[in-house]
């Protein structure tokens, strides 16, 4: 998807691939996903998993806990998992699971959507934009 400046952190837990990061608190360059709708978001994580072409698992995680977590940050272009329907140009923040769904005013925002969602866990292109709706 073009240039990329993305910041490398350590999960903090296990974090699905195109999914709403936030800092921990806990612990210092730790990146967890997002678990609660409005909060602040850091960034969005890696499209890929942790594992090799070809391994299956029941989960396939972007990173679990301990390792490195690829996140795409402020105006970069990536994929993110929708948590519900919405248009191309809608302000989102998190939901339960780290998806996207649109923002309410006053809403901390991670992304701004440059396709419509058709249904919860569309992958759609977004890019980047952390701030306050």
């Amino acid at each position: 998807m073009g240039y990329s400046s993305s910041v490398t952190l350590i999960s903090g837990g296990n974090i699905l691939p195109s999914r709403f990061v936030k800092l921990s608190t806990a612990a210092d360059f730790t990146g967890l996903q997002a678990t609660t709708t409005n909060e602040a978001i850091i960034g969005i994580s890696m499209t890929g998993t942790d594992f090799p072409p070809g391994v299956s698992s029941a989960t396939q995680y972007a990173a679990q806990s301990g390792e490195q977590l690829m996140i795409f940050t402020n105006t970069e272009v990536c994929l993110l998992s929708a948590g519900s329907t919405f248009n191309a140009g809608t302000y989102l923040t998190s939901n339960s699971t780290g998806q996207g769904v649109p923002a309410s005013a006053g809403n901390h925002i991670g992304a701004v959507a440059l396709e419509a969602s058709a249904a919860s866990g569309n992958l759609v292109r977004v890019q980047v934009q952390l701030g306050t709706y």
